[in-house]
């Protein structure tokens, strides 16, 4: 029938992309390119016999406090370097466990907790202060004009800790995964005693553009607060990371 309404020219349906598939081939690539990082048990055997007395020899652990590796850390880690690419995190934790005098330090948690960290959020780990001590953390909100709190970005940090991040945008994301594995905390109203550490992140491009997002919507604001190691995460950095 010619002249319905809503018929469309041959060939072109809604939704559909009009943009070539993947073909299996080419997925079949890349995944057979994924499989070929998986170590098997003989190169995760021979990785380990390695790289843990290198970490207990760097660590300058006496031979008389090693003792043999906690299992119920030694065998979830060991499980985990099939795919994990945090293999040199696994082997200081395993090396720790090793240690008679600091093995209750490797909580058998952390191999977990490994695996849901992405290398930007293990850098910023290791730039955090030791515990009791803070950095700054910045939010930007917006009062609009019926006085609602509208939320324009949070999570900001100096520039002196996001820049080593690959994935600056992503920042916001990684305090937030940080805050929910309890590496890290806000601790209530803490804030940096000068505004100049505020100044200093608001001064950053993205966070200026975040500043007039906020004056389009209503009245901008910036809330200023602190963020620090928890006891859990300055003994994940010290065993996993150092």
């Amino acid at each position: 029938m010619s002249g319905l309404a809503g018929s469309r020219p041959a060939g072109k349906s809604p939704g559909i992309s009009q943009f070539p598939l993947v073909s299996p081939q080419e997925i079949s690539g890349v995944i057979a390119e994924a499989s070929s990082e998986v170590w098997d048990l003989q190169r995760i055997h021979d990785f380990v016999a390695t790289s843990v007395g290198e970490v207990l020899s760097r660590r300058s652990v006496p031979r008389r406090y090693i003792k043999t590796p906690r299992l119920e850390i030694a065998v979830p880690a060991i499980e985990a370097m099939r795919y994990c690419s945090f293999r040199k995190e696994l082997v200081c934790l395993i090396a720790a466990s090793m240690d008679e005098r600091f093995s209750h330090r490797a909580h058998p948690a952390f191999v977990n907790i490994l695996r849901q960290l992405t290398q930007d959020e293990l850098r910023l780990l290791t730039l955090m202060p030791p515990s009791g001590e803070v950095v700054p953390l910045a939010h930007i909100h917006a009062q609009d004009s019926e006085g609602r709190t509208l939320s324009i970005r949070r999570n900001l940090l100096p520039e002196g800790l996001s820049g080593h991040c690959e994935v600056r945008e992503a920042v916001p994301t990684y305090i937030d995964n940080l805050l929910r594995l309890q590496l890290v905390a806000v601790p209530g109203e803490a804030r940096i005693a000068t505004d100049e550490p505020y100044k200093d992140i608001l001064k950053e491009p993205a966070h200026q553009r975040a500043l007039q997002q906020a004056a389009q919507v209503g009245k901008p604001r910036v809330v200023k607060s602190a963020l620090m190691l928890t006891n859990l995460g300055e003994h994940f950095s010290s065993v996993c990371l150092s």
